[in-house]
This record gives C-alpha cells, sequence and structure tokens, in this order.
C-alpha cells in the first residue's frame, strides 16, 4: 500500500514539475515575443521618424542641419548636411530610440547663380548650325562666372537641354506659365516660366524661361537670361537674347537680331528668387538607408 501511495506522490510532483516547466517556458516565450514586437515597432517608430525629418529638410530647402529634438514618444531625430560640390549635399535624417538608431539620406541637388553663370557651355547650344544674317557673341571676360569669356557656339548633349541634372520635363513641373504675349517694359524680374512654343511680338522678358514648342521671337522681344527651346527658334526684326540660349532645333536670325552670350545675364536670371523657386530638388524618388551616420 505504501510502495502505491509512494509512486502516486511521485507522479503527481513529476505532473507538477512538468506543469511549472510549461507555464514558465510559456511565460518566457511571451515575454520574448513581447520584446520582439516591442524592438519592431520601436524600430519603425525610429525609421519613420528619420525618413519624416529628412522630408522636412527637404521641403525647407535642404541647406539647414538640425541637432538633435524630440520627434514622438521616446525617439529623438535630426539633420545633418554634407556638402558634395557647389549644387550638390547629401542631406542624412537620423533617429534614435533607446533600442535602436536609423539613417536615411538623399542627394540633393540646389541652383547657385555664380555656378550656374559658370556652366554655361556658349551663348548658342544648338543641333544645328544658325541660319539667317543675324549676329551670335561670347560675352566678353568678366566678374560672372570666374572670368571666362562665353564661346560663341556649342554642340549640345545627346540629352537635350537640360540645367544641372534638370532635363526640360522636370523644369516644366517647377516652372509657372510663362506668358509670352505680354512680357514688360521699363526692366522685367526674373523668373521661372514655361510656353508651349508660339510667337513673342515684343515685350522684355527675364529669367530661365523654357518652352517646349517652336519658338518665335519677333518685333522687339527681348529676352534677358537662359532660355531654354525643345524646337525650333527664330529671331525675327530686331528680337534678341542676352544670356545663354539652348535649343534642340534649328535656330534661325534676321539681319537685325542678335544673340549676345553674357554669363552676368546668366547669373542675373537665377537671382531674384529664381533659385528659391527651384529650391531643393531631390535626385532620387525616395530616401535609402545609410550605414551609420555621415561623416
Amino acid at each position: 500500500m505504501r510502495s502505491r501511495r509512494g509512486v502516486v506522490l511521485v507522479t503527481v510532483l513529476l505532473l507538477l514539475l512538468a506543469a511549472t516547466l510549461l507555464v514558465h517556458g510559456s511565460v518566457v516565450l511571451a515575454r520574448a515575443h513581447h520584446g520582439g514586437a516591442t524592438a519592431a515597432w520601436e524600430a519603425a517608430r525610429v525609421r519613420r521618424a528619420a525618413v519624416g525629418r529628412l522630408a522636412a529638410a527637404v521641403r525647407d530647402g535642404g541647406v539647414t542641419a538640425s541637432s538633435w529634438s524630440r520627434a514622438g514618444p521616446g525617439v529623438e531625430a535630426t539633420v545633418r548636411v554634407v556638402e558634395l560640390g557647389p549644387e550638390l549635399r547629401l542631406l542624412a535624417g537620423g533617429a534614435r530610440g533607446p533600442r535602436a538608431r536609423w539613417w536615411v539620406g538623399r542627394h540633393v541637388w540646389r541652383p547657385d547663380p555664380a555656378f550656374r553663370a559658370a556652366a554655361v557651355r556658349a551663348a548658342l547650344t544648338a543641333a544645328s548650325p544658325t541660319g539667317g544674317g543675324g549676329v551670335v557673341t561670347g560675352g566678353a571676360a568678366g566678374s560672372c562666372g570666374g572670368g571666362r569669356p562665353l564661346p560663341t557656339r556649342s554642340t549640345p548633349d545627346s540629352a537635350g537641354p537640360r540645367i544641372g541634372p534638370l532635363d526640360l520635363e522636370r523644369l516644366e513641373g517647377l516652372a509657372g506659365v510663362w506668358t509670352m504675349e505680354a512680357g514688360c517694359t521699363g526692366g522685367c524680374a526674373p523668373r521661372l516660366g514655361r510656353s508651349e512654343g508660339g510667337v513673342v511680338t515684343g515685350g522684355e522678358h527675364a529669367g530661365v524661361l523654357v518652352s517646349r514648342g517652336d519658338l518665335v521671337l519677333s518685333g522687339a522681344a527681348r529676352v534677358r537670361g537662359h532660355l531654354l527651346v525643345e524646337g525650333a527658334l527664330i529671331l525675327r526684326d530686331s528680337a534678341r537674347v542676352d544670356g545663354a540660349v539652348e535649343v534642340s532645333g534649328s535656330v534661325t536670325l534676321s539681319p537685325r537680331s542678335v544673340i549676345r552670350g553674357d554669363r552676368c545675364a546668366v547669373a542675373d536670371a537665377w537671382r531674384d528668387g529664381v533659385a528659391n523657386a527651384v529650391g531643393a530638388v531631390a535626385l532620387e524618388p525616395r530616401p535609402w538607408p545609410l550605414w551609420g551616420p555621415p561623416p
């Protein structure tokens, strides 16, 4: 009898021990799952904070770094700016929590008036020879573009007219409508403008101007700045351009029309708000992870 009771007692104790081990294992497993879920949630919050702080920096112009500051419960974020060139920056957004850190980056292009003037290759960049009897002249050496004179002509790239990393399509998306018919008199404030081409019969126009079709300047029309034409360009009567012209098609000038290369006119076209109107242009479609903070 006693031996049976002893066997039952030992069996009960073993069952209790097994149950205790099962409960303990379940608690340990639950804690591990909870810790993993908490860490994953924190990592997601940290990544979101880093991407959000970087996006805000791009919207604000991509020029100013920020110190660590609160970006949510238990999360801090910052932005660092690394100068890679006169117009190119690396913006890095970072965030940190108690157990997670994350850095994301984007390359940002922001036009600089002086560098835009220095980067202009010629008074006229066109795919075909200039027809007609007008005059194309390069600019004399001056304070703009490092004092280098502007050549008269150059051949365009196969990609067509562009400014920095921006082709005409991206420039058009940033530009306001260019009202060609009216223009202005007595001096124009430079602007970033676009049109579908057409005929400009007079007036003054200034800035970085994009035409997505054939463009005709006639009468006493005058353009000062950087003119980019996706198509043919025709200058009639006494029409004039001071600055730089890039054309993907043919160029025809009347005997009294003039294209005069002027780096300073290009620099002036980017000042007075045009560079700010373009702002910071992110070169990648989305942020990409950085393996550690930037230098």
